[in-house]
């Protein structure tokens, strides 16, 4: 038997926030190279990557779209193939890094439990033993995570389509634990 839960990620606003910061900051200095700069074709490039940046952003803005991280990580794209055009290769590298830092940390946060254990598929992944917990349960859409350290993990979940019945849930999990703890005796 498996379930899976997705995870909120409470953190999706900000890792967006600091996407448009540089986003914004990549513009001003794609702004400040076609002002400055004497060569054609790195002011022809410049110009049609703003003007792509800028014609998604007002087609989102104005359907009232919801802007998914395809947006922020597009632009982050085109930004650093402009910045190859005037060879500003350390700066296309980190561009490049960043939008394929943001593809994997805005994905959805997929939490897989079966007999063998707990697997938190996120940036970075994380495998747990069921011997590392004491207790789990959903209850109201909340996933609680006891561990025996202490540690405590708290997190909404979405409905998704398994439609995962929260009785069922909790009565495996108590089996896998108690197995555990049997095990261990």
């Amino acid at each position: 038997m498996q379930y899976e839960l997705v995870l909120k990620n409470e953190k999706i606003k900000n890792y967006r926030l600091i996407a448009r910061l540089v986003i914004l900051l990549g513009c001003l200095f794609t702004i400040a190279l076609v002002v400055y700069t004497n060569l054609l074709k790195v002011r022809i490039a410049g110009i049609t990557a703003l003007s792509l940046i800028v014609c998604w952003t007002i087609y989102y803005y104005v359907n009232k779209k919801k802007q998914n991280a395809a947006f922020e990580a597009t632009a982050l794209f085109l930004l650093a193939v402009y910045f190859l055009f005037p060879g500003i290769y350390w700066l296309a590298i980190v561009f490049f890094i960043i939008a394929g830092l943001y593809i994997e940390i805005t994905k959805l946060i997929v939490i897989i439990f079966n007999e063998d254990g707990i697997k938190i598929a996120s940036f970075p992944a994380k495998n747990y033993d069921w011997q590392q917990l004491n207790n789990i349960i959903l209850r109201d859409n909340l996933l609680t995570l006891d561990f025996v350290n202490n540690k405590l993990l708290q997190q909404p979940i979405i409905n998704t389509q398994w439609d995962i019945n929260p009785k069922e849930f909790n009565e495996f999990c108590q089996k896998m634990l108690e197995k555990v703890k049997q095990d261990n005796n």
